[in-house]
């Protein structure tokens, strides 16, 4: 190739650098007028590369076309230009061609095909390659290629199968351990993210940002806040601005997920670019973990800033808006988003709304919004359900599940649990039969142990026990809640003995008890007045089972002191719990020292009140 050839072949690859098209297509009109692609194949292939790099894929496939004579470089051009610019299809049509022409593919056609079937999920089309690959021997001698099968299984979700090829891979690097790290976080399998990076890491390996991020996504997940703040100090340490603002929007997820509020916000206040996605993980945060005040002052604080919500962060808003009843801020959001054309062919905020309005008690709104819903589906009639069974209008809640079915919708498992909860507080055990039959008929008891426990329930509150037992006796899947449905079903209704044994059976099946099972359990002492045994089960509560006593913990125990006329214990109890500072406590001491006549200690109650 002469001196000319050369330059021009450089001038080509400046215009791919700068994405020059301008100067681009000057040279191929020169190129064109002197025959130049044709008669040498590496001006040709300079310029397909200038048009593919550039996005222009019918001009690159245009000048492919007509040149005289095609390799291997000018199949592989074409093959990651398209790959690049997310033409899958196109991609695996070329392949074919390229091999009834006779051309050998090689690791950069081998590259392309791998990206192209990990990005269309074509499992066995990339098992194909992958042994064609292992056949030629390829993979250890082109470590690209070891590195992208290890990401394609990651797409397929096939991670024993990534993690087997970086296990053989001669030489292992920091992108095939990231693939595999990522892989495992984004699928929920935290610990193994987490045994990754101890592993790359004694190998030699520092984790780069996207590492980071994902193995602080994983300990957020995890609730691993301990090895999460341990992996913050790390990144202090060896270099807090190394790793980029993906990191810090990180660990803003990483605290938010994890409860550690405080913390995510004093990250987040210093990142240098908020952008949506960070607020909408904050705004998460709160609302998760109960603080929707604030959750609702992350919004209006992010409009401020001039930036829009997207979908995650409105449907957060909205449940936030509806579980304080924040109709006014609810309607704004509303406003918001019709201002914006936010809700056309966008489904799930229309749900929300639904879910907003109808956990507000505003039904007329909740059914003007589900009635302007161009998609009508199960989903948000679920909700006004719910929304009618919340605000204990089980009759209601029954009328609009009839009006659903005519419209030929079938109910979902959320639907027969807001039933069976409405027939509960009913105490319509006819109506709960029926939808406990509905629900035999339908094959889902089986298939959702939620299901399984709504039953239980609704039996309980029924006063049907004997029934509820029958139930749970039959469940094929049971947890800790199943138990605590069962137990709240003694408890309530007088057999608190039962409900006690039912504690014992649930430690034998080898299952924890949580907070809830323990107010059930103080209740059913309660019950039967054994204020010793209500003591020991509180004690326990803590020293074997790591569970701090919450406010509720603490009334049941004092409700049962006072009770019993204990009022020293009762007052013991709340000098020493967390929860002592709690009116609503003192309050229930202070009523029932005035039913005993015990005016000295109220004098004492009334003065902390105050």
């Amino acid at each position: 190739m002469t001196d000319f050839h050369k330059a021009l072949v450089a001038d080509l690859r400046i215009c791919t650098s700068e994405i020059n098209l301008y100067k681009g297509h000057r040279l191929h009109a020169y190129i064109l007028k002197k025959g130049l692609h044709q008669e040498n194949i590496v001006i040709g292939n300079a310029l397909v590369t200038m048009y593919a790099k550039c996005g222009k894929m019918a001009r690159a496939f245009s000048v492919f076309h007509q040149l005289s004579f095609l390799d291997v470089v000018s199949w592989n051009v074409l093959l990651s230009g398209f790959c690049q610019h997310g033409q899958s299809d196109w991609v695996l049509q070329l392949y074919k061609y390229m091999k009834a022409e006779g051309i050998s593919p090689n690791s950069v056609t081998f590259l392309s095909m791998i990206n192209a079937y990990a990005d269309i999920g074509a499992i066995c089309e990339g098992v194909d390659i992958h042994v064609e690959i292992l056949r030629r021997d390829l993979i250890n001698s082109h470590h690209s290629l070891g590195n992208a099968l290890v990401d394609m299984y990651v797409k397929f979700g096939d991670l024993c199968k990534a993690r087997e090829v970086l296990d053989r891979l001669h030489v292992r690097d920091l992108v095939a351990w990231t693939s595999l790290i990522s892989g495992y976080e984004k699928s929920g399998h935290p610990e193994e993210a987490l045994m990754c990076l101890e592993r790359m890491k004694s190998e030699g390996f520092s984790p780069d940002g996207l590492a980071y991020a994902s193995i602080l996504k994983a300990c957020g997940y995890k609730g691993a806040a301990q090895k999460g703040k341990r992996i913050h100090a790390g990144i202090v340490e060896e270099d807090p601005l190394r790793n980029g603002r993906g990191v810090s929007a990180a660990l803003v997820e990483m605290y938010a997920n994890g409860g550690a509020l405080a913390m995510a916000q004093k990250i987040f206040n210093a990142l240098p670019v908020r952008d949506v996605v960070s607020w909408t993980v904050l705004i998460g945060g709160y609302y998760q973990y109960g603080h929707v005040h604030e959750a609702l002052k992350c919004y209006d604080q992010m409009k401020r800033e001039g930036l829009f919500p997207d979908m995650i962060a409105f449907a957060s808003i909205l449940k936030a808006c509806g579980s304080v009843g924040a109709i006014n801020k609810g309607k704004q959001v509303h406003a918001d988003l019709v201002r914006h054309g936010f809700l056309e062919g966008v489904g799930v905020l229309g749900c929300a709304l639904v879910d907003m309005y109808a956990k507000c008690g505003m039904f007329g709104k909740a059914h003007v919004v589900l009635s302007e819903l161009s998609n009508h589906d199960v989903v948000p009639w679920t909700a006004l359900i719910a929304g009618y069974v919340q605000h204990d209008r089980g009759n209601d809640a029954f009328d609009f599940y009839q009006k659903m079915q005519q419209e030929g919708l079938l109910p979902n498992a959320v639907t027969f649990a807001c039933l069976l909860k409405a027939c509960g507080s009913l105490g319509t055990e006819d109506k709960g039969k029926e939808v406990h039959a509905e629900i035999a008929r339908r094959g889902l008891l089986g298939k959702i142990v939620e299901l399984g426990n709504s039953l239980v329930d609704m039996y309980a509150k029924c006063g049907a026990v004997a029934k509820a037992q029958e139930v749970f006796d039959k469940l094929i899947l049971r947890n800790t809640a199943s138990w605590n449905a069962l137990i709240t079903g003694y408890s309530c209704n007088g057999y608190g003995n039962k409900a006690l044994n039912c504690f014992k059976q649930l430690k034998l099946e080898g299952l924890c008890p949580d907070a809830v099972t323990f107010i059930c359990i103080l209740k059913a002492c309660g019950s039967m007045g054994t204020a010793g045994k209500g003591q020991t089960y509180f004690d326990k509560m803590s020293s074997s089972y790591g569970i701090i006593p919450s406010f509720m913990h603490c009334s049941c125990l004092v409700n049962l002191f006072c009770y019993w006329g204990r009022f020293g214990d009762a007052m013991t109890l709340l000098m020493k719990v967390p929860f002592s500072d709690h009116s609503a406590v003192w309050t229930t001491l202070l009523s029932s020292c005035r039913k005993r006549g015990n005016m000295k200690l109220a004098r004492l109650v009334f003065d902390h009140v105050m």
